[in-house]
């Protein structure tokens, strides 16, 4: 990640235009309210990230945008570094979120779950629990909280 500038909309919800880069080109994305919640502590300079996106036409300016709709620190998703998981609407899958790391092998990684209410502040849940996550354990517990 190159830059991120954020911004209120109309309506009052925030986003961003974020600066990425890769080996071929600089790119600008946008990260809509909820994406931007959950990701905003991680958007670090300098940082790597996967990312998935939607391409979307700018009608006004008959240009075309990309919107991130998934997005993840490249070094949670490759099994290092601590996770962080947000959850926007789906509220009741909290429980089984926890019991699925329950069944993690004890390890290094600390987990933290955001839960956004639109009406109420963040509530953040630092697990007390390290965990052992490789790869599909990482994608197990994410697949969970997609929005």
């Amino acid at each position: 990640m190159l830059t991120k500038q954020e911004k209120t909309s109309k309506s009052g919800k925030k986003f961003a235009f974020v600066q990425f880069s890769d080996a071929s080109d600089t790119f600008e994305c946008v990260l809509f309210s909820e994406t931007l919640n959950n990701i905003r502590e991680n958007l670090i300079e300098g940082r790597a990230f996967y990312m998935e996106a939607s391409l979307k036409k700018d009608v006004e300016n008959d240009t075309f945008r990309i919107a991130i709709n998934m997005i993840q620190p490249l070094d949670t998703m490759t099994g290092k570094g601590d996770l962080i998981l947000g959850i926007s609407h789906d509220y009741t899958r909290i429980q089984d979120l926890i019991e699925a790391i329950k069944k993690t092998p004890q390890g290094d990684c600390a987990i933290t779950i955001k839960v956004n209410h639109p009406t109420l502040p963040q509530v953040v849940i630092k697990l007390p629990k390290l965990a052992n996550l490789d790869f599909k354990d990482r994608e197990r517990l994410l697949s969970m909280v997609v929005m």
